[in-house]
């Protein structure tokens, strides 16, 4: 297994902070009986995209992205 934690926050250009979440995901590579590089990968990779669809389906991160650019 594999863990992701990140700490994502978005200001506008003025610096006001429009957006702060702490996300932690796991990503699980079943099966393996010993962790190689390649399988360690293969586990970190799930977690990465497990934390990118945690942040993309948020709704609010999405609009204080979208708040940005005014």
């Amino acid at each position: 297994a594999a863990t992701l934690s990140m700490l994502v926050t978005v200001n506008s250009k003025e610096g006001k902070r429009l957006y702060l979440r702490q996300i932690d995901t796991e990503g699980i590579e079943s099966g393996i009986q010993l962790m190689t590089g390649a399988n360690a990968a293969l586990a970190l990779n799930k977690a990465l995209k497990n934390g990118m669809d945690t942040l993309f389906s948020d709704n609010k991160f999405l609009s204080a992205l979208l708040a940005t650019d005014k």
